[in-house]
């Protein structure tokens, strides 16, 4: 079987079986935006569509059948969405905003924003004292715990700094755990 007729088979049955239960699991939750994050959002490429490879998600085809994706997929945003300027003591930093779709609905539900600073601009010191949770400091005291959810990391590399924040929405993230599950069990 070719990949074409495979998704299409995938996809029919992910329609019948998964689809309408998770459309009403979606449809109670309510969209929100998160510093201009619109969690509960659909993507706006084309691939996402009704037609579109990217509909569901279902894994890697490997020549004969598809591999499901071992670490969650996650698609660029414009990293102009997020407004929050560092302290300028950190020099210019570069941004990059990476989006989680629910598998099934694909709705927004977490998103990684990934910040490197420069090492010939600032030090180890400054960016874990002026960078390192600062934008989940932020978000956690302009939204409800209930609702959303933030993490940190940082890496040292040889020519920058990286601070990853992950940003998610509790709600969403949960139906995109019973969808995950779904599409195990199919």
């Amino acid at each position: 079987m070719d990949m074409k007729s495979a998704r299409a088979a995938i996809f029919s049955r992910i329609e019948r079986e998964i689809l309408p239960d998770a459309e009403k699991r979606i449809k109670a939750l309510q969209p929100f935006s998160v510093e201009g994050i619109p969690f509960g959002s659909k993507p706006t490429a084309k691939a996402f569509g009704p037609d579109g490879d990217l509909r569901f998600d279902i894994g890697l085809w490997d020549g004969t059948r598809f591999v499901p994706f071992e670490k969650p997929v996650q698609f660029p945003l414009d990293s102009s969405i997020l407004g929050l300027v560092y302290p300028k003591e950190l020099g210019t930093n570069l941004r990059n905003v990476y989006a989680h779709y629910t598998p099934v609905t694909r709705r927004l539900d977490r998103v990684e924003v990934h910040d490197y600073f420069y090492t010939s601009r600032t030090d180890d010191k400054t960016v874990r004292e002026k960078a390192l949770g600062l934008l989940a400091a932020a978000v956690a005291r302009r939204y409800p715990a209930g609702r959303v959810t933030t993490g940190v990391r940082y890496t040292r590399y040889a020519e920058q700094y990286l601070v990853i924040t992950e940003i998610g929405a509790r709600e969403f993230a949960a139906a995109g755990a019973a969808e995950a599950a779904a599409l195990c069990g199919r």
